[in-house]
């Protein structure tokens, strides 16, 4: 009898610590669910990561709004939870995300379809794997192709619960899915570039200096594409106060050859930024600076500060698809 007691307590209270568990995990998912919701970029980054370790419906659902975050940061680290957790109802939404501006973005987005390795995601991936500019995303694409191939043998196609009705899949033969060659590519020489400080056109000198901040995401996001050597901002500015080399107003044929000798670059890129009302004008041009030419150049409108990034990473993705065109040619 005194057996059974013991037994019966151990059993009650063994059920009493998971419901507590059980209670606490459920608190925590909500209060990062509802940090999701704050205006502080990093504790919604934060909370982003960490619902990653919960499989929880109501966490796979707030990673999915988060999708839709205009901070990339959010963005990457909600894809990645979506990735760990695996859960296939975040496959579309993370399809729709494939085409966004910035390549960190969609590198993240195709590894996370990758893990989930849901086959609707193959037909997506290899348009992005067909069409994309950046050689090193094409090199995550295709693996994320390839688990999701190999994916395919584990289906119980009879159920049909991960498929839509009106898509056909291709079977394929995971055996040899090891042995399929990613797409050859010719590789690119990775050339020194300087990216100079951008100016304010005399509209924006009225306001603030957003020529100096967009000068420095757009350096940020070249070095994100892994195709350039970018020097620092500081270096430059201590080679150029080294050499006594002052530039004042636009940067013309002679100056550009200049500047490549001092800084040891191939590209120069400048810009200017126009802010009118809540609308910004933002135009760049990369510099051969053996001729002084410039050789592509892109332009394009923000709406307000809150997508400044996403359009500079917008710019760049373009200017970099149009650079790698250029050398293959």
């Amino acid at each position: 009898m005194k057996n059974i007691i013991i037994v019966t307590v151990f059993f009650l209270t063994l059920t009493l610590l998971i419901i507590d568990r059980d209670t606490v995990f459920s608190d925590i998912v909500d209060d990062h669910i509802a940090l999701l919701e704050s205006y502080d970029d990093d504790q919604r980054e934060s909370s982003a990561k960490a619902l990653g370790n919960y499989h929880d419906p109501r966490a796979v659902n707030a990673l999915i709004r988060a999708l839709n975050d205009s901070e990339e940061d959010v963005l990457i680290e909600a894809a990645r939870s979506l990735g760990r957790i695996s859960d296939p109802s975040a496959v579309e939404p993370l399809i729709g995300r494939l085409h966004h501006p910035d390549s960190s973005v969609r590198g993240t987005v195709a590894e996370a379809l990758g893990n989930i390795g849901d086959p609707r995601a193959i037909v997506p991936l290899e348009n992005v794997l067909n069409t994309d500019w950046n050689p090193f995303l094409k090199g995550v694409v295709s693996d994320a192709i390839n688990k999701c191939k190999i994916n395919i043998g584990k289906i119980n196609y009879e159920q049909k619960t991960m498929v839509q009705p009106n898509q056909t899949l291709t079977t394929y033969n995971p055996s040899t899915i090891e042995d399929e060659p990613a797409q050859n590519l010719p590789s690119l020489p990775i050339e020194k570039i300087a990216i100079l400080p951008f100016r304010d056109t005399a509209v924006a000198r009225s306001t603030t200096g957003y020529g100096e901040a967009v000068s420095e995401m757009i350096t940020t996001a070249f070095i994100k594409t892994n195709i350039f050597e970018v020097i620092e901002r500081a270096q430059i500015k201590k080679i150029l106060t080294e050499q006594e080399f002052s530039i004042s107003g636009s940067v013309d044929a002679d100056t550009a050859i200049e500047l490549g000798r001092i800084l040891g670059v191939k590209y120069l890129v400048i810009g200017s930024v126009a802010h009118l009302g809540s609308l910004f004008e933002i135009d760049v041009r990369m510099i051969e600076t053996k001729s002084g030419k410039g050789i592509i150049a892109e332009n394009s409108s923000s709406n307000g500060e809150f997508n400044l990034r996403n359009t500079v990473n917008s710019i760049t993705d373009n200017l970099s698809a149009k650079y790698i065109k250029i050398c293959r040619q």
